[in-house]
């Protein structure tokens, strides 16, 4: 047995001194003695530090444990089998370990997750290795959804982003929180749009324009999300101007001079069928557009049907919500629809028309 070996046989009987004291202040000058040397030590005399560790720290209180804990939570080197017991001791003994420890494999992970509790996901939703299936256990416990969100390192599966946005409809921080990841699914981000500050609807058009028309395929094949809403009008005056609003359009009349004229009207149910109409989108869903106090949507309708300005300012001015709009969302809206384009709203119009399709007419396709 090589002399480096003995020490620790001897530093093994030391460990089993009666004072207290002097075993943490053994623990503490072995652990700077292992990380001092960790990278040249051979396999079997990390192991044997192992021994010494286990021996000392687990004859102590948990604050030695944790000072341990906290020196081998990014120690590639560490005694493989001491990280699996301190990934499994109480909580802010394992923390460090969960967070951080390289010798944790994903298997590891996953087991600690099923064993453990909340605190257990918390730690591990910071790791910069989180594959699919350990975020899937992690978002077990819903309030790490933000950790995770905001976690780049993690991958998250479309099942997972699809919680996730479930998840955002309740926590207004969420949202800005997805919308930061470069791997949001495109259905997604755009649903998100009727749940964020309107400052960052720009963002979402300019990345919405560069999805080819593969992406949006392939993002609606997989897509189950849908938007329920019902219009507070009369059911049987909708279907009339449903009806009105189809054969003007099989007539070719229906354009931005008679949007303008039905505006000048009053606007209503007959104009709303009319853009629900032109847009190709649900009447209800279109209702809610024309509503909203933001105005983010009549600007894409607008530059996806190539309404001139003058229609569209008309549109913002005297549609259902036009009259509740202060002068600043007025303004705002007005200097957003030249910054949208074509392709954009388009884009964009797509994702709506999926979200407003009741799923029967979706499967039934």
């Amino acid at each position: 047995m090589s002399d480096r070996n003995a020490s620790l046989k001897t530093l093994l009987k030391l460990a089993e001194d009666p004072c207290a004291e002097k075993r943490e202040a053994l623990l503490k000058a072995l652990t700077e003695m292992f990380l001092r040397d960790a990278a040249g030590l051979s396999p079997d005399r990390r192991a044997l530090f192992g021994e010494v560790f286990e021996v000392l720290a687990y004859s102590l209180p948990s604050s030695a444990r944790e000072a341990l804990a906290l020196a081998m939570s990014k120690e590639e080197h560490a005694p493989a089998n001491l990280i699996q017991l301190l990934a499994r001791d109480v909580p802010h003994v394992a923390e460090p370990i969960l967070k951080y420890s390289p010798l944790l494999t994903q298997r590891d992970l996953l087991q600690a997750l099923q064993e453990g509790n909340a605190s257990t996901a918390r730690a591990v939703a910071v790791r910069n290795d989180l594959s699919p299936q350990v975020t899937q256990s992690v978002l077990r416990y819903k309030a790490t959804a933000a950790v995770i969100v905001s976690n780049k390192f993690a991958q998250i599966s479309y099942e997972d982003f699809r919680d996730l946005y479930d998840i955002s409809l309740k926590n207004r921080t969420l949202p800005a929180l997805m919308l930061d990841r470069v791997d949001l699914p495109p259905d997604i981000m755009n649903a998100l749009m009727f749940g964020v500050d309107p400052s960052q609807h720009l963002s979402i058009l300019e990345r919405t324009e560069l999805l080819t028309e593969d992406d949006i395929d392939m993002a609606l094949s997989i897509s189950d999300l849908q938007f329920t809403s019902r219009s507070l009008q009369d059911p049987g005056l909708v279907a009339q101007a449903k009806r009105q609003a189809s054969q003007i359009a099989k007539d070719k009349r229906l354009d931005c001079t008679h949007l303008e004229e039905l505006l000048r009207r009053g606007g209503g149910i007959e104009f709303t069928a009319a853009v629900s109409e032109m847009a190709r989108l649900d009447y209800s869903f279109t209702e809610e557009l024309l509503k909203a106090p933001h105005a983010t949507g009549i600007a894409v309708l607008g530059r996806a049907l190539n309404l001139p300005k003058t229609t569209f300012s008309a549109i913002l001015l005297l549609s259902n919500g036009g009259r509740k709009r202060s002068p600043e969302r007025v303004s705002a809206a007005m200097a957003l629809f030249p910054k949208i384009s074509h392709r954009a709203a388009h884009n964009t119009l797509r994702f709506w028309r999926h979200f407003s399709t009741p799923l029967e007419k979706v499967a039934a396709a």
